[in-house]
């Protein structure tokens, strides 16, 4: 009478072992793919902070190059901006060196 019904189906057939040590082809092509993703992280993360080394130090030769700025002959007004500025600069380098000692 029920010579129709199929067997029930429970999910996909299992992919066999294809590979030795107990895991399976595509098991190890995503933990390959997961290497090469947090490899590839790594390395951007390596860029990203060489970069930002590479700024910090052309911003501490920029200000280096601006302390040698001359005022002698500016008139007081504009002497007055370059000092104050100086002042700006040496404070930060002076915090600056004061982190490295901690």
């Amino acid at each position: 009478m029920h010579d129709h019904v199929r067997p029930a189906n429970h999910g996909p057939p299992r992919k066999p072992n294809l590979t030795p040590g107990g895991s399976s082809a595509s098991t190890q092509f995503g933990e390959l793919m997961e290497q090469e993703l947090r490899l590839k992280r790594e390395a951007a993360e390596r860029a990203f902070e060489a970069k930002a080394e590479k700024d910090r130090t052309l911003m501490r030769l920029e200000e280096l190059r601006f302390l040698a700025t001359s005022t002698k002959d500016l008139d007081d007004d504009d002497a007055y901006w370059i000092k104050k500025q100086k002042q700006l600069i040496k404070n930060k380098m002076r915090n600056d060196l004061g982190d490295e000692d901690e």
